[in-house]
Formats: C-alpha cells, sequence, structure tokens
C-alpha cells in the first residue's frame, strides 16, 4: 500500500501468519501493509499494529514482509495499523530530495549515483567520480534547489518489464532493477527533470522536499561520498549551527563572518603560549636538575641520581633525567609511581661523555622491567618503561644502581 500511497498513514489489514523470533518480539505478516521494508537504501517505517510498536520491517527471503511487533502476545485477525508519520514523511523529503540531487550531479558533474543511504542525521550518496570542489558542489547544490523552488510534480508511473534493459542503458543505472520475472518498472518522475526506477516513498511535489543542503564530501572508494540532508533537518542542522555561531560570537565578540579569523589568531596565541610553557618548563626543570645535584650518590669519577617521586608525569621525569646528565659523567635513574593505577615508571639515563660507551641504559632498564614483571626499553643514553607495581619502584632504583655502580667499580 506504501507504493500506491505515500501519505496514508492508518489502515486495517488481517494477519496470516505470526512467528515467535524472541521473548516478546513476534515476526508478524499482513495480507496488505502500510509499513515500508527497509531497502534501497532507505529506512524501515515504524509505528503500531494492533497497539503494540513496529520496531523494524524487512522483507524475507520469500518477498514476504515482516513485522517486528513488540507484544507479549502474537496479534491475529484483523488489526489497525498506523505509521509513525513524522518518521514517514522525514524518510519521503530525504529520499526525493536525492533523486533531485542525483540528477543534479548527473546534469551539472557529469557524476552518476552508485548507491544511497538515509541514515539518522545526515543522508550520503556515491558518486563515481573523485574530485570534486566546493565551487562544483554549491553549484550541484544550487540546481538541486532551483528545481525543489520550481515545484514540479513527483508522479509513479509503472512501465513495462520488457523495457528494464533499455532503460538501464539509457538512463545510465548502475545498480540492479531487482525486479521479478514480468513485474513492472516502478518510475519515480519529478517533473521533466528526473525519472529513476525506485520502489521508495516520496512527496507528491518537489516543494515538499523543502531544501536541500550539502553538508560535506569526501573521497570513498574510487569516487566520493557526499552527506547532505533534505527538509526538516535542513531547519535542524540550520538552527543547530545558529547556536554554535551565536555561542561563539558571543564569547569572541566579533561577528560571524570573522569567526574564521578570530579562530586563526586563538590558535596562533595558543601555539605562541605553548612554545613559552615548554621553554619555561624546561629552564624550570633544569634548575630543578642542578638543584638535585647535591642528593646524587658518587660513584667513582660519575654521580648517579636516584630519585622516586608519586604522580610525576612520564614526560617530566624523561625531561629531568635529560637535564640532569647534560653536564657530563652522570647517570640519572628516576621512578614515578601512579596513584590511581598502582604502576610504576622508570626513567634511566646517562651523559653522552664521561661514563663507559659501552654502559646501555636500555639494556639494564629492561632486564630490571621484566624481573619486575614490567617492560620498556630504549638506547644506550636514554631508555624508559614501567608497568610493575607501584610497591616495587623503589627496588627497581636500588638493583638499577648496584649494577651501575657495579660496571664502574669494576
Amino acid at each position: 500500500m506504501y507504493r500506491d500511497d505515500s501519505y496514508l498513514d492508518r489502515f486495517t489489514a488481517t494477519v496470516t501468519a505470526a512467528e515467535p523470533v524472541s521473548a516478546g518480539l513476534f515476526a508478524v505478516e499482513l495480507d496488505r501493509t502500510l509499513f515500508y521494508p527497509t531497502g534501497g537504501g532507505q529506512p524501515h517505517d515504524t509505528g503500531r499494529l494492533a497497539g503494540k510498536p513496529v520496531v523494524d520491517v524487512h522483507e524475507g527471503g520469500d518477498g514476504r514482509i515482516l513485522h517486528l511487533v513488540s507484544a507479549e502476545s502474537p496479534p491475529s485477525g484483523e488489526v489497525a495499523g498506523e505509521i509513525d508519520w513524522v518518521r514517514r514523511f522525514d524518510h519521503m523529503q530525504q529520499h526525493t530530495g536525492q533523486h533531485i540531487l542525483s540528477r543534479a550531479f548527473v546534469e551539472m558533474a557529469g557524476a552518476a549515483t552508485k548507491s544511497f543511504h538515509l541514515g539518522e542525521g545526515l543522508c550520503t550518496i556515491d558518486i563515481d567520480r573523485t574530485e570534486l570542489d566546493a565551487a562544483m558542489a554549491r553549484s550541484v547544490e544550487a540546481r538541486t534547489n532551483e528545481i525543489v523552488f520550481s515545484d514540479p510534480p513527483v508522479e509513479v508511473d509503472l512501465i513495462d518489464a520488457a523495457r528494464a534493459p533499455q532503460l538501464a542503458a539509457d538512463m545510465n543505472l548502475a545498480r540492479d532493477l531487482a525486479l521479478k520475472p514480468g513485474d513492472p518498472i516502478r518510475m519515480v518522475r519529478v517533473g521533466r527533470f528526473d525519472e529513476t526506477p525506485c520502489g521508495g516513498t516520496h512527496v507528491r511535489r518537489a516543494g515538499e522536499v523543502g531544501a536541500v543542503a550539502i553538508r560535506r564530501w569526501e573521497r570513498f572508494k574510487g569516487g566520493t561520498r557526499v552527506a547532505f540532508v533534505c527538509g526538516g533537518r535542513v531547519v535542524r542542522v540550520m538552527r543547530e549551527l545558529g547556536e554554535v555561531v551565536d555561542a561563539c560570537v558571543a564569547r569572541l565578540s566579533v561577528q560571524p563572518a570573522e569567526l574564521p579569523l578570530a579562530l586563526d589568531r586563538i590558535q596562533d596565541q595558543l601555539g605562541e603560549t605553548r612554545r613559552t610553557v615548554k621553554a619555561l618548563n624546561e629552564a624550570l626543570v633544569g634548575a630543578e636538575a642542578m638543584a638535585r645535584e647535591a642528593s646524587a650518590r658518587p660513584v667513582g669519577a660519575c654521580r648517579v641520581l636516584v630519585e622516586l617521586f608519586a604522580g610525576r608525569p612520564a614526560e617530566d621525569l624523561q625531561l629531568l633525567a635529560r637535564k640532569y646528565v647534560e653536564a657530563g659523567s652522570r647517570f640519572a635513574l628516576l621512578a614515578a609511581t601512579d596513584p590511581d593505577a598502582g604502576k610504576t615508571t622508570l626513567v634511566f639515563a646517562r651523559s653522552a661523555a664521561g661514563v663507559p660507551a659501552e654502559m646501555s641504559m636500555g639494556e639494564i632498564l629492561s632486564a630490571i622491567c621484566g624481573a619486575h614483571g614490567g617492560k620498556g626499553g630504549g638506547g644506550a643514553a636514554l631508555a624508559r618503561g614501567g608497568g610493575m607495581p607501584a610497591g616495587e619502584a623503589g627496588i627497581c632504583l636500588e638493583e638499577a644502581f648496584q649494577v651501575i655502580s657495579s660496571r664502574l667499580l669494576a
């Protein structure tokens, strides 16, 4: 019935079969139906059947239309059905808008539509064109809305199936017509602008689409995926974007057209601030490293800084180790525990000069981490790891100190 009149939203029918699918869910077959089943890129209708929610509608393998009804017991006999009209009309707007948009892409860009998907938020078409710039997208959008605003009728005709091969060739259709032998072809015409085989639901006049807005596009599987909205969704998107723009305008004290420049300025300032903070942090950690010289342990001609921190970020730990060993003949064996995760981070570093060249921090750290259930590694001069329990952090540091001391004094 949905093919005969997309505007009907109530009907009566007789239940011809009802089978349980799961607890509280039945697959119901009717002798006739207004419920559109998922297909052709368009989602199913929802609504109520015998007063119970219809949560899904799909075609069975034998072409039967099955209604998934949420109920304690299956409906039977003659039942009343009601379509969720808000959802149905939204789908009618989106699907009719897609026909017009797809034809506009053929006309303006020589790009045929390969597939269509009607999503809950955005709709998409995949076109056989790899390059699409803003100028072309806006030209196609303008042409689409020109047709919508001119309000031609949207009509449905049934064409003899014998014409199917020729229609497919004439209209450059990429998809199968999916017809049973002898079935007529259901043609949907938008004035003289477009004629396409389609089994979906559509509005009666193009003006009911309201408007079509292309939201974005991207390369996809050798072509381009175009996301768009039609009708009431355009209003919703405009409202959402308007609220965001108004909030930004109020906070930044600029006009809407000045927002891009204001954001560029903020990004530049943020970048400069980050560079300044990084430089100041390095200077502060450098001073901290010098202040810790007195607490370092002497081993032969070298000094070894061994320290355990609570909750210090691994990046800060690494910077402190690097700053401490810059002066030469130094080792830094540092650890930090994470109070929340109960884990430990280790950072071992040595100077580039004044220490045995064969002494590798990566090798020492890897062995100690492995012995305590952690993991890690690195190069000769700097290594990082962890993962062992926080209670073993101090033990790991002392073991590393003993290894380094024994090698320095050997």
